[in-house]
């Protein structure tokens, strides 16, 4: 009776760390309920909206995320404000963590920072 004889055995490598951070966001998604604009302290305009994308099913429950997204890019906002409520969009951005000082203290909030907005289909 032959024994197998196991194969040689190398220690696992470690991965290469990666020479550039990546951050990047592309959404596609319905356009939520409200787009709001801002007028910031800078003068400039912030564009608030959200755009709703489904999540993986767990159960028989559909679930859905309203990812927050904003911008300051006049180009953005006039695409935004052009669109009806539940169209099909992609968003391109980055993630920004946007901090304040309000009423409660120092507040914070996680949203894409869109930089690129285009229609998918009509709702």
């Amino acid at each position: 009776m032959n024994a197998a004889v196991p194969a040689a055995q190398h220690p696992p490598q470690s991965p290469q760390p990666p020479t550039v951070a990546a951050n990047e966001v592309r959404l596609v998604g319905r356009l939520g309920a409200r787009v709001v604009v801002r007028d910031l302290p800078s003068g400039d305009q912030l564009t608030e909206f959200s755009v709703v994308v489904s999540r993986e099913a767990s159960g028989r429950a559909r679930k859905v995320d309203a990812v927050p997204c904003q911008s300051i890019l006049p180009e953005v906002r006039a695409e935004i404000h052009c669109l009806p409520q539940g169209s099909w969009v992609e968003i391109r951005g980055q993630l920004r963590r946007r901090f304040w000082r309000g009423s409660q203290g120092l507040g914070s909030a996680l949203a894409v920072e869109a930089s690129h907005v285009a229609l998918v289909a009509a709702s």
